[in-house]
């Protein structure tokens, strides 16, 4: 005969809340600890001669305007990915008009994007929220964006996201997530254990859920930056470090 106890412990809510929790709170930690992994080898941003060469490769005989833009180096030492998001390198350009509405303004954007499909750049992407035609495309590990607003066109070199990186931060997610809800779901003292998992959830989940938002559409100014690098930028941002 099958004691009622035992016929209930499957469906015993607190037992299945506790295992869930589990099972978020250490997918969360697992994803951050395989996108670290991931990203220990991060490809080199182009340097100035070689983004140069690459800029005059999707706009030919358009001379940059100003100086350039780099991301890579703080006070002489090397500024890592978690700093202030995503190293880059970045190349601007007169505007074509001084009238921003005028019919001419954007008449750079068409060669840009054709130079650069004919220079191997693939996996064109959109940028719809610039008055322009603005793109993003990839090729040899690095990510372009070319976006053009009244200042003028800018092209911007990124490291692209690696498949390393997004290939850690999933299988971390699984293992995590199968660890933690075997573990929780045979733990005692559930009711005691649900209110201490529940303050780190309060935090994780709802942060982790607002850095998953950004990657569902496809367009996007720049690569994601991996997971861990968000807990890092909060923990600077909240004690000022």
């Amino acid at each position: 005969m099958i004691s009622p106890t035992a016929s209930t412990k499957g469906t015993d809510p607190l037992r299945n809340g506790l295992a869930l929790l589990g099972a978020l709170l250490a997918g969360i930690i697992g994803a951050t600890a395989g996108s670290y992994a991931g990203a220990l080898s991060p490809d080199p941003l182009p340097g100035d001669t070689a983004s140069l060469l690459l800029a005059q490769e999707i706009l030919p005989g358009v001379t940059p305007a100003g100086e350039r833009d780099r991301r890579d180096f703080l006070y002489g030492s090397r500024l890592g990915d978690e700093e202030y998001g995503p190293g880059y390198v970045s190349i601007a350009y007169e505007p074509d008009t001084d009238r921003p509405d005028s019919d001419t303004a954007c008449r750079l954007d068409h060669t840009a994007r054709t130079q650069a499909a004919a220079a191997g750049w693939n996996d064109f992407g959109s940028l719809s929220w610039y008055p322009c035609e603005n793109w993003s495309a990839e090729r040899d590990h690095l990510l372009v964006t070319y976006t053009h607003d009244d200042f003028g066109p800018v092209l911007t070199f990124y490291r692209a996201s690696s498949l390393a990186t997004a290939a850690g931060t999933l299988i971390g997610a699984i293992l995590g997530a199968c660890a933690g809800a075997t573990a929780f779901h045979a733990l005692r003292r559930r009711r005691l254990l649900l209110v201490i998992l529940s303050l780190p959830g309060v935090l994780l989940i709802p942060v982790a859920a607002l850095y998953l938002i950004p990657l569902i559409p496809a367009e996007s100014d720049g690569p994601a930056p991996p997971l861990w690098a968000v807990w890092v930028t909060l923990h600077r941002l909240f004690f000022f470090y």
